[in-house]
């Protein structure tokens, strides 16, 4: 099962009679759990009934607004394109470009990004139902099928976007595992400076007045394997392992709707690098564990949005 985003844009439009043309809209954003709006008011409540179970089987979290408009149907080629602001999405995409590259950084806008600026999606010559067309039996029927069709270029674009969040997702797990293991692999390398500093420190503690507190040294030692344990940071990097593999599986895997576990998983994994953080005390391998941090915390964002 592909991954899916809260957000994005869908529609569908068929004519009704011989001179109207009906229109559906449905966005989407993101949502703890699954809202269904409905628009215009005027529409029997049997039918927005109807319509919000509808979305409702569709989809398991996000805010979902459908939007019910008609059209005469002379104007379906124009209103077609003046529901899109061409130029407005055009000069979007070239900023986003032009910024990824002075910026240095991935440029990653999609096309339901786009759609949700304000402006791109326009009213175009749409106008609300007429109260004559609600009294069609026909009608309910017809519009029902029109937004099974809207409902799934919603789901389409919702999977795009899905896709581009997976792939951002699964970049950053692989550089928070490569850092993971280099931490690791220095590890013995730290334990032997930190061994070395406080045999040195060791010295010149039993010097003197602690020689004959201490005469054969025993409790010191004591004290300093406590401290080389407290400084580990193993089970750490396993657990941190651990939790980025059941991510990447998750990205990959059957489970529906895993965006909450995801937040999960990497809630968990900010909590073992921030422990892991106040027990390095070597500069580089503190600036690693900062730069993960950042990851971790720009990766909690995208699976905020993801279903």
């Amino acid at each position: 099962m592909s991954l899916e985003s809260m957000t994005g844009y869908g529609s569908a439009r068929k004519p009704c009679g011989e001179s109207l043309e009906v229109l559906v809209e449905a966005r989407s954003v993101n949502h703890r759990s699954v809202q269904v709006h409905i628009s215009p008011r005027e529409l029997p409540l049997s039918l927005t009934a109807r319509m919000e179970e509808q979305a409702r089987s569709r989809f398991t979290r996000g805010r979902i607004e459908v939007r019910v408009s008609v059209a005469a149907a002379g104007d379906a080629a124009a209103g077609a394109a003046s529901c899109l602001d061409i130029n407005l999405a055009r000069a979007l995409a070239e900023a986003s470009a032009s910024l990824a590259r002075e910026l240095g950084i991935e440029e990653d806008m999609t096309s339901s990004r786009l759609l949700r600026f304000p402006g791109v999606v326009c009213a175009g010559p749409a106008q609300a139902v007429p109260p004559g067309m609600l009294d069609d039996p026909g009608f309910a029927e017809a519009l029902l099928e029109i937004l099974s069709s809207a409902l799934d270029s919603l789901a389409e674009s919702r999977a795009r976007e899905g896709g581009v969040l997976a792939g951002d997702l699964a970049r950053s797990l692989e550089s928070v595992l490569s850092g993971i293991e280099d931490i690791r692999q220095g590890e013995a390398q730290r334990a032997g400076a930190r061994a070395a500093r406080l045999r040195a420190r060791m010295e010149e503690m039993l010097e003197g007045a602690s020689r004959a507190a201490d005469p054969d040294g025993t409790r010191l030692m004591q004290e300093a394997a406590m401290l080389s344990m407290r400084a580990d940071v193993t089970e750490e990097c396993v657990r941190t392992e651990a939790h980025v593999r059941e991510c990447l599986d998750l990205l990959g895997g059957e489970e529906a709707a895993p965006g909450m576990r995801l937040q999960f998983l990497l809630q968990e994994m900010q909590r073992e690098l921030n422990t892991m953080g106040s027990k390095l005390d070597e500069v580089e391998t503190t600036s690693a564990v900062v730069g993960m941090k950042a990851t971790v915390a720009s990766m909690k964002e995208q699976a905020a949005n993801i279903e």
